[in-house]
């Protein structure tokens, strides 16, 4: 049997999107792959049997913020085995080969990315743990609130973002990157927003919040409506402390919409911040792993220390 490894580009999206659909039942239009790897220069590595691509490790690049310096990081997505290569989930089979491959080309000392992260399931995770790949470092909460009743004094407002707004985003990620310091955290500045969000193919709306007795922005919140008219807070650009008084905010800005329900999700080890909200707490069946394979950073420094939301992740 003829098997090869190769670095999938852009030039072969065909056969990306094809197993993605094969694999998710779902078709991922161009624009959306273009967006999604916008930083990438490949896509990931690919895993081809008889010329036809079988498995797939991709990532996208992710400036993260750890202890006042930034860290060149990658997010690893769209992990795929073709159902004919499943039988073998060893270290002799695709998954492991592809993975590994990129691993040893990608991540560790003196390669592109000092460090790896991702959200897969709790299966997904457990397959690369039991392939002495991954280790779990923290895992997703969601937090959610009834917001009918919620009519506290609140000192901020919410409004519609708009582009003058910009000019204060890089001054709050900067105080947010300081409160959150010792914690490991994607880098939230201008070219964020207008990359992730602003210049996303699907519409998010992004609110401005302020002090009612100040014309200046104090945190930028992102959110979403799904079909059955829940919101989720997908980001916040915040400094951390203004995190309760800005939910009261947003909570005042959706109950005027008529809406009832607003959640979001956060790491395990963050959701205090949310605390004095009052939160309900559902746990989540995603996983934080650190990829162990000859790492350069020691996991202690790792575990329980990300703040990740929704909007880290690349299917929210």
């Amino acid at each position: 049997m003829s098997y090869s490894m190769i670095w999938i580009s852009f030039n072969k999206a065909e056969e990306f999107l094809a197993l993605f659909e094969e694999i998710f039942l779902i078709k991922m239009s161009k624009d959306f792959l273009k967006w999604k790897y916008r930083d990438a220069k490949e896509l990931g590595m690919g895993l081809t049997h008889e010329s036809k691509l079988v498995a797939f490790y991709g990532a996208m690049p992710r400036d993260i913020s750890y202890e006042g310096t930034l860290i060149k990081a990658v997010q690893i997505g769209d992990v795929m085995v073709h159902p004919s290569q499943r039988s073998a989930f060893t270290k002799k089979g695709a998954f492991y080969k592809v993975a590994l491959s990129y691993i040893n080309e990608k991540i560790g000392k003196n390669k592109d990315y000092s460090l790896a992260f991702g959200f897969p399931s709790k299966r997904a995770y457990m397959l690369g743990k039991r392939l002495e790949l991954y280790e779990a470092v923290d895992s997703l909460v969601e937090l959610s609130w009834d917001i009918t009743n919620s009519k506290n004094f609140i000192i901020y407002k919410a409004r519609e973002f708009n582009m003058s707004d910009i000019k204060w985003v890089d001054v709050i990620w900067r105080k947010m990157q300081k409160s959150l310091k010792g914690s490991l955290v994607g880098v939230r500045d201008e070219k964020w927003l207008k990359e992730r969000y602003l210049n996303h193919p699907l519409p998010y709306t992004v609110l401005t919040i302020q002090s009612l007795f100040s014309t200046k922005a104090t945190a930028f919140a992102v959110l979403k409506e799904h079909q059955d008219g829940n919101i989720e807070l997908v980001d916040l650009i915040i400094d951390t402390y203004v995190i309760p008084s800005a939910l009261k905010a947003i909570f005042s800005y959706y109950r005027k919409k008529n809406k009832k329900r607003v959640f979001c999700w956060i790491t395990q080890s963050h959701s205090f911040l949310y605390d004095k909200a009052e939160p309900h707490t559902h746990n989540l069946d995603i996983t934080i792993p650190f990829i162990t394979y000859r790492s350069c950073m020691d996991i202690a420094k790792i575990r329980d220390r990300w703040f990740l939301m929704s909007g880290d992740t690349d299917f929210r």
